[in-house]
């Protein structure tokens, strides 16, 4: 997590998503609501992000319980 600095440097949680590229971008049109990832961002530190996620979602962790119980929910 060199690549972000201090944690303190961003204004808010929104900021960092910015910053890291994970915030979703609105591409609706019309009636259509929809969202794509962004392509913009460090593209390292999203990376980073993305295999932190996918080892918390594969062990027994609090991660996995959230992400199940995110699943069930839809």
């Amino acid at each position: 997590m060199g690549r972000v600095g201090r944690i303190d440097r961003f204004r808010s949680a929104a900021a960092f998503a910015t910053y890291s590229g994970t915030v979703p971008i609105d591409v609706s049109s019309g009636d259509v609501v929809r969202q794509r990832l962004s392509r913009a961002g460090d593209r390292q530190l999203n990376l980073c992000l993305h295999v932190m996620a996918l080892t918390q979602i594969r062990q027994d962790t609090p991660g996995k319980a959230y992400s199940l119980r995110k699943r069930t929910e839809g």
